[in-house]
């Protein structure tokens, strides 16, 4: 974002904010969220969809803006755990990356980010969060294969994990 486009969002980010302390509506807290989002701080425009659902909780528009900047934040942070396993694999970010995955319930990605760290590196807890990935498909479905899949990469797991 350049100074100028900074400058102009910074003015618009004010306005929408006066507009709000002079009449708190929806239509004003929806207004702040969307400039805020427009300027790529979607933090702050999470904020101020949570502040405007405690002031009008049954607001669809502003209930579904805020699962739209929540989203938004989640993929940018997955885009910045992927950059940073491209230069250096670690555990950690390997973690971070499918936790957010399954607790998105985003399954089916979840099990391809898993198959690559156990590609690269047979960590036990890669079995463990296989093993979550393939227990939270057999509950959703039910499926007779998907249930063996768990139960063997909960074996797996349970072999490899000390504690």
């Amino acid at each position: 974002m350049s100074f100028f486009q900074r400058l102009l969002a910074h003015g618009r980010i004010r306005g929408a904010r006066r507009a709000l302390a002079k009449d708190p509506t929806p239509r004003n807290f929806m207004a702040l969220a969307q400039h805020y989002a427009l300027a790529a701080r979607t933090a702050d425009a999470q904020r101020t969809c949570v502040e405007g659902l405690a002031a009008f909780p049954d607001n669809l528009q502003l209930v579904r803006y805020h699962q739209r900047t929540r989203r938004a934040e989640r993929e940018q942070r997955l885009a910045q755990l992927r950059r940073e396993l491209a230069l250096a694999p670690r555990a950690p970010l390997w973690r971070e990356l499918c936790e957010i995955l399954i607790d998105s319930d985003e399954l089916a990605r979840a099990e391809e980010e898993l198959s690559r760290w156990l590609e690269k590196d047979h960590d036990a807890e890669a079995l463990y969060l296989l093993a979550r990935v393939r227990l939270a498909r057999f509950f959703a479905d039910r499926g007779r294969e998907q249930g063996r899949e768990a139960l063997a990469a909960l074996d797996r797991a349970i072999e490899q994990l000390p504690g």
